[in-house]
């Protein structure tokens, strides 16, 4: 069975930033800071211990970034919720708060947990899906599968080659200025 990620169709360069404006809030953009602060709304515990997995097994660990977790909503950065996405899709990455630069200031990361029930899928492959769509939120696209050891988690052929960002991804949110 084909599983798609995102509705919305992204050319296949990882380091493809198209401001957001062009996109309205459905092209990845831009985080407007590199202090990522995540906040679960309804979250049950298997998602949230992959979101969790996802956060402090990719994006903690890169040079310079800082990510947290929040019960406040107005501090968050990424708003992770469950929903019901059309057809095949099982998780979707929206911009909500474009700033005047095109940075997004505040993502919703939408996962359709009934959908994805019925796939038989693994903890494995719901970190990869959180890397995926928190990989959207700070600006990273869609890349080739057959870059996974490069791309990791980003590629848009599912399931997943990686659970983990690749090498490709994090020279470019670690260097200055690869993304701002």
């Amino acid at each position: 069975m084909f599983v798609q990620l995102l509705a919305v169709q992204t050319p296949a360069s990882a380091d493809f930033n198209e401001p957001c404006a062009y996109g309205t809030a459905q092209t990845p953009c831009a985080a407007n800071n590199r202090s990522h602060w995540y906040y679960y709304d309804g979250i049950g515990p298997l998602w949230r211990a992959s979101i969790e997995d996802s956060r402090t097994g990719s994006y903690a660990l890169l040079d310079g970034w800082t990510t947290r977790v929040t019960t406040d909503h107005d501090l968050s950065d990424v708003h992770f919720f469950y929903d019901d996405l059309p057809g095949t899709v099982v998780g979707q990455n929206a911009c909500v708060s474009i700033l005047p630069n095109d940075h997004c200031a505040h993502s919703h990361i939408r996962i359709d947990t009934d959908f994805w029930a019925t796939l038989g899928l693994s903890g494995v492959d719901r970190q990869a899906l959180a890397c995926h769509e928190t990989g959207h939120s700070v600006g990273l696209t869609h890349g080739e599968a057959a870059e996974w050891n490069l791309l990791g988690c980003m590629p848009q052929d599912y399931p997943k080659p990686s659970a983990f960002l690749g090498a490709h991804n994090v020279w470019h949110l670690e260097t200055d200025n690869a993304y701002w």
